[in-house]
């Protein structure tokens, strides 16, 4: 799945939302920002996440100006956000660059999510590389 310059895999099992660009005459083609979870989404997810939902957010910000971790990704590298934001478990976020673009990066995982999709959604957080 590629986000503007950059690009990650979604994993069997796993499902992927992508949010264009909401305007006509946009610079960057394709998705604008990409959702990944260990379960569908539907009209009615928000961001607000329960308990059981593993969350993996990469959306395209501006053109470069932020000095960012290198890639590849881990959570160490990101920053551990106030308890409760983003649903029923723990987030994280961050920033990082790509192709001269910036994209924020959100990571959720619910309190009571399984331990395996835990572990898949830090390989998608690894995953995140430049797109050829």
């Amino acid at each position: 799945m590629q986000v503007g310059a950059l690009a990650l895999t979604v994993p069997r099992g796993f499902y992927q939302e992508t949010i264009p660009c909401p305007i006509r005459h946009c610079r960057l083609a394709g998705a604008q920002r990409v959702l990944v979870s260990n379960r569908p989404f539907t009209a009615t997810s928000r961001p607000i996440y329960p308990a059981n939902r593993v969350v993996l957010d990469l959306g395209y910000l501006s053109t470069a100006f932020l000095h960012t971790p290198p890639l590849p990704l881990d959570l160490d590298k990101l920053q551990l956000m106030p308890h409760g934001e983003g649903g029923d478990g723990t987030s994280w976020a961050g920033f990082v660059s790509g192709g001269g673009s910036d994209y924020q990066v959100h990571v959720f995982e619910g309190r009571k999510s399984p331990a395996a999709d835990r572990a898949t959604l830090l390989r998608v957080l690894s995953s995140i590389h430049r797109a050829r």
